[in-house]
């Protein structure tokens, strides 16, 4: 065989933990469109390859029984059909020449859930313990990375460093991004029994780096996520604790209270940064008034910036609420679907699992997202059955 299942599955989580560090200064959107490029090829020939290797051997690349995959193709061919009957079917097929996340982004996400599912329980198993030991080492320099900018622009003063309002961008040129991404991913790292002292000096680097992108959905996301952490501690005080053997009530204690003090961090932040249009309200309103205007199928992804006319002489290409987005694209059939995956891989999913995925609505909530967000969702569905971490 040219590559093994297991390796095949490996070389899908390499390009997973490189995704955020891609982008090229010197191109137009030098964040957004290196990811999504790498990321098309990448899974496109990783997904041939496979397709040419279980041909060979007369196996599948498919099973229709699993009723996530079959509702994955069906929202995939729902879409499909939403963005051919939309305002601009050319955009919603290649996608944004700022966002990038029509259909063609769709399909290769379509195809990692159909690749990671072929494969058995037990190889997937084995392909998310190096993701979620890989992920370590992937979040230790993107925050060494933020970190550097940090330095470089509060305690040195350097004025070459780019910035979104005074804030830190890392590797994804928007705060909220990386943010987002950062709490993301921040369950693997707290619920991973290994590595312990790294451990501590990646969570310490993620908060701070958090607080330095003043992303407010970030920090509810992020003391949701310690909440989780503090109730499994609670619950189940010998399973995942691995900085305090069992019995230690104080170390529980102090987890709670960090999590509610980032969450009141986060209110207060609420009243910093606020106008008409920080608060959401009048695009959400624009953005509902749209979709009641074609609820069925919507206007086609990628179409927002057609589909809002709340307000004359400004543009906004995006809901930045996923649901409203989803249902402005694809209508009530589309954003139906959506919820019916997302509730069926949350149900199915361990528990740091779940927290990902909800933090991934928290962010998507108030905010647009990059390919590496939505890559990261895709793949956390992949992964929603199996006893991983349970």
């Amino acid at each position: 065989m040219f590559l093994s299942y297991l390796s095949i599955g490996n070389c899908i989580i390499f390009l997973l933990l490189i995704l955020p560090f891609i982008f090229i200064p010197t191109v137009y959107n030098p964040y957004e469109l290196p990811k999504y490029i790498l990321y098309i090829i990448g899974v496109i020939f990783i997904s041939t390859v496979t397709f040419i290797e279980k041909y060979r051997e007369n196996k599948s690349f498919i099973t229709f029984q699993d009723i996530i995959t079959q509702l994955v193709l069906v929202y995939m061919i729902v879409v499909f059909v939403a963005n051919l009957l939309g305002v601009d079917s050319a955009t919603s097929m290649r996608g944004s020449t700022f966002r990038h996340q029509g259909f063609l982004l769709l399909f290769a996400n379509v195809l990692l859930v159909l690749l990671l599912r072929s494969f058995s329980k037990e190889k997937r198993e084995d392909i998310f313990l190096f993701f979620r030991s890989g992920i370590f080492f992937s979040v230790l320099f993107i925050c060494l990375f933020s970190l550097w900018q940090a330095v470089l622009t509060f305690v040195f003063h350097y004025g070459g460093v780019p910035l979104y309002q005074g804030r830190i961008v890392g590797t994804f040129g928007n705060p909220n991004f990386l943010g987002g991404y950062l709490v993301m991913v921040l369950p693997f790292i707290l619920w991973n029994k290994k590595y312990i002292y790294l451990k501590i000096i990646l969570v310490l680097m993620i908060v701070t780096v958090i607080f330095l992108t003043a992303s407010r959905a970030a920090m509810i996301g992020l003391g949701f996520v310690f909440l989780a952490y503090g109730f499994s501690l609670s619950f189940s005080p010998g399973r995942w604790n691995t900085f305090a053997p069992r019995g230690n009530w104080w170390f529980r204690r102090i987890i709670m209270v960090i999590a509610f003090l980032i969450l009141i961090a986060s209110v207060a932040m609420l009243q910093l940064r606020q106008s008409s249009w920080d608060n959401r309200m009048i695009i959400w309103q624009g953005g509902l008034e749209a979709f009641l205007r074609r609820p069925i199928l919507g206007y086609g992804q990628e179409n927002f910036e057609l589909a809002f006319t709340k307000v004359r002489f400004f543009n906004v290409d995006n809901a930045h609420n996923i649901f409203l987005e989803i249902a402005v694209s694809s209508g009530i059939v589309g954003l139906s679907l959506f919820l019916v995956i997302f509730f069926l891989a949350f149900k199915r999913a361990s528990l740091p699992v779940k927290t990902s995925l909800f933090t991934f609505i928290v962010i998507a909530q108030f905010n647009p997202l990059s390919v590496v967000h939505i890559v990261l969702f895709w793949f956390l569905v992949s992964f929603t059955d199996s006893k991983i971490l349970k």
